[in-house]
């Protein structure tokens, strides 16, 4: 009897025990599983919100008017030669004059001016004589009554000479931008290397035209200002090279590569200095002299930042060209 009793207690038992046990069971998994990514995301935009507080700030780089102004490019040589007058200058139609120098201009007021481009012909603008004459006739030669009056005496022929420069002075004008509104930019070791971009025709090679170290400067946040420098280039070498592949041109297009190490101070905490690489292509190198929206660059030669140097922020920069 007291064994049924049992039994019976037992099975009691059980049926409330069932009936306590949930009937979606999952549901408590899916409470934790929901707990969890609350709590992931949480860190997750915490940690985004003290990156994007603690993050270094950049700058923005651009070339004043996207334009490199050269005191010159190339000498000139203008020797003046005698006065020829019309007696005494001979000119045979078979034999025009040749002139050798590719780099050699004739400026003749009296019969006219030419220049040389590669041993072709001298053309030029010649007095009217009478038939048979040519230019050998003298004055003794005609009427007082003729309608074709003596050719007065021609000017002094000027022989202009164009070589390569023996100096030069570059003016590069950076500006410098902080856009940002939460800290300050430190740029220290900033390096500026225009290069060649004539590589059109071998070799296919970028030619370093000059290098110039700036100043240590700082960018107050939203804040731009104007850095100016110039440089002297006396390298036989590469006013050679200007002079070989852009001669007589008064302007060619360059490129700037500004390489700084970079600092900002959010929370009034310095950053570690990373040093970074600006590139700015659409700028032109030309005279100072000339009117720059002659050749289409009045525009702000922008540079965009390439990735991050693995070079350290101590490491010593490149020693600018003398």
């Amino acid at each position: 009897m007291s064994d049924m009793k049992y039994m019976i207690a037992c099975v009691v038992e059980d049926d409330d025990s069932r009936r306590r046990k949930p009937p979606f069971p999952c549901l408590a998994m899916v409470r934790y599983a929901a707990a969890g990514m609350v709590t992931v995301l949480a860190v997750t935009v915490i940690s985004m919100v003290i990156r994007a507080v603690l993050r270094s700030e950049d700058i923005r780089l651009s070339v004043n008017n996207g334009y490199v102004a050269a005191d010159i490019l190339w000498n000139t040589d203008t020797p003046e030669v005698q006065t020829r007058s019309s007696s005494a200058f001979t000119f045979d139609r078979d034999h025009v004059p040749i002139l050798s120098a590719t780099s050699t201009i004739y400026r003749d007021r009296g019969f006219g001016a030419g220049v040389d481009e590669g041993g072709g012909r001298f053309g030029g603008v010649y007095p009217r004589t009478r038939p048979g004459c040519y230019l050998g006739c003298g004055s003794s030669d005609f009427n007082d009554d003729d309608d074709n009056p003596p050719p007065p005496p021609s000017a002094p022929v000027t022989q202009v000479t164009m070589k390569a420069a023996t100096a030069t002075n570059l003016r590069v004008i950076l500006i410098v931008n902080n856009p940002g509104g939460r800290t300050k930019v430190d740029c220290n070791s900033t390096v500026v290397t225009i290069t060649d971009t004539s590589t059109s025709r071998p070799p296919y090679k970028e030619e370093i035209i000059a290098t110039l170290q700036l100043s240590n400067f700082t960018v107050q946040p939203q804040t731009a200002i104007t850095l100016q420098k110039r440089v002297t280039i006396t390298d036989p070498a590469v006013l050679g090279y200007i002079w070989d592949r852009h001669r007589g041109r008064p302007a060619f297009g360059v490129v700037l590569r500004v390489s700084s190490s970079v600092a900002s101070y959010p929370l009034g905490k310095m950053t570690e200095p990373k040093t970074r690489s600006y590139v700015c292509r659409s700028v032109t190198l030309g005279l100072a002299q000339l009117d720059e929206t002659s050749f289409d660059v009045n525009r702000q030669g922008d540079c965009h930042a390439e990735e991050l140097l693995g070079a350290p922020a101590g490491a010593p920069a490149p020693a600018p060209a003398p």
